[in-house]
């Protein structure tokens, strides 16, 4: 039972000490972008699971940190919203990766906000990024968990005021 890989950096550097992982990092690549072409637009052609192989998709990070609340801005609507809106898409593009690939699918849950990532232009202060990206980042993994097994290892990033612990950051 092989354990395969594919998506964002996150699909990299958190399975990399996996032994026997075979991952597939499609370089920065979005959950907006699969939910608009399909999860199967970034298959690489040497990506060919088994019926028995576990696939973990990682996207959402970089939708979380930087993407959702450009979008809410410039639509004049909520992170929430979007947030949502996303997680649909994203559903959808699920489905349609579940029906050409057998394999046993899972999700990577989208680890705590660093603090010095955030993009702090379209709140009010850092405060209220921080608070806001916390929220956006429990709204997908609570999303990715109903639509698939969520593999899930937030506790072991989380500090205790919700971010990334510092020590865990590049």
């Amino acid at each position: 039972m092989p354990l395969l890989t594919l998506g964002d950096s996150h699909a990299l550097f958190c399975y990399a000490g996996v032994a026997d992982a075979r991952i597939y990092w499609r370089g920065p690549v979005t959950m907006h972008r699969v939910a608009r072409d399909g999860i199967s637009s970034i298959v690489p052609g040497n990506f060919k699971p088994s019926r028995d192989d576990v696939v973990v998709l990682s996207f959402g990070e970089i939708d979380c940190r930087a993407h959702i609340p450009k979008i809410a801005s410039g639509r004049q609507t909520s992170t929430r919203a979007e947030t949502l809106a996303l997680c649909d898409r994203f559903e959808k593009a699920f489905v349609q990766f579940a029906k050409k690939y057998p394999a046993r699918l899972a999700i990577s849950c989208v680890i705590p906000p660093s603090k010095e990532m955030l993009l702090t232009e379209y709140y009010r202060s850092a405060d209220e990024c921080f608070e806001d990206a916390i929220a956006i980042r429990d709204v997908i993994n609570d999303r990715l968990s109903c639509i698939a097994p969520l593999i899930d290892f937030r506790d072991s990033f989380r500090s205790v005021d919700g971010g990334l612990q510092s020590e865990m950051s590049d």
